[in-house]
């Protein structure tokens, strides 16, 4: 991992700060994004901000994707006249750009990013690069995520990126299923190394699709992390001094 200076936000100690990660949305018919929305809806009026911390798409094959979630966006777009929207992209959407998101009031993050709740500090990741153990994966993202290629990428037609994020996502999934489960898992000295180094407390991710709690040191730094929503719809939410892990249970006929 190269370290870089930090972006920061803060929020006072009343404020209300909710996160989700790893939608996995097909399409604007795929019902995910109808549960995602209608959550956000709910949540939005007394949220402060609203995060969301990679892979909201199960994939983004460049901004000409954009036509895929017109309503999607739209409705983000609305959310944001209540509260930030602000998002972090992950593996699958790792090609959105600030200019796409910014034209329905999104802001990009970089990966990780702090906030900062009163006197706590919270780091947010993806947390695709807590997973040091499966190589080939990291390697792959080190060349694939470089700025030199994306560029190139988005040098390329949509229809070859398409096909290419197709063929790729299949693989993904074939190559998953056949890793021994510690390679899929956060590494414990990654997480405290990472604490450490941007001086917070509290790690929050998602990407390992497997909702739990952390204790990473007997001083109280911890990890809390989200699971697909492919899965179980869930949150996390940072309000009143408290970090907690959320369910939910929507009807899917949405």
């Amino acid at each position: 991992m190269t370290y870089q200076t930090i972006e920061t936000h803060h929020y006072n100690k009343d404020d209300k700060v909710i996160l989700v990660s790893d939608i996995h949305i097909q399409d604007d018919q795929d019902p995910l994004g109808h549960q995602l929305i209608h959550f956000l809806q709910r949540v939005a009026s007394d949220s402060t901000s609203i995060y969301i911390l990679g892979d909201l798409f199960n994939y983004w094959a460049g901004d000409a994707c954009h036509h895929r979630y017109t309503n999607l966006f739209n409705n983000l777009q609305q959310l944001t006249y209540q509260c930030p929207v602000f998002m972090m992209p992950g593996n699958r959407d790792f090609l959105l750009t600030p200019e796409r998101l910014h034209m329905y009031g999104i802001t990009k993050i970089n990966d990780p990013t702090r906030i900062v709740v009163a006197d706590e500090n919270f780091l947010l990741t993806h947390g695709d690069q807590l997973c040091i153990h499966d190589r080939n994966y990291q390697y792959l993202r080190h060349i694939i995520q470089h700025p030199l290629v994306i560029k190139l990428i988005q040098m390329l037609p949509y229809t070859w990126c398409l096909s290419s994020c197709h063929r790729m996502r299949k693989q993904s999934n074939k190559s998953t299923r056949a890793k021994p489960n510690h390679m899929m898992q956060p590494d414990t000295a990654t997480m405290q190394l990472w604490l450490h180094k941007f001086n917070a407390k509290t790690l929050i991710f998602g990407h390992v699709h497997h909702l739990q709690e952390i204790n990473l040191t007997t001083d109280g730094c911890n990890a809390f992390v989200m699971d697909s929503w492919e899965n179980k719809a869930n949150y996390c939410v940072i309000s009143k001094n408290k970090t907690q892990l959320h369910t939910l249970s929507i009807d899917r006929a949405f």
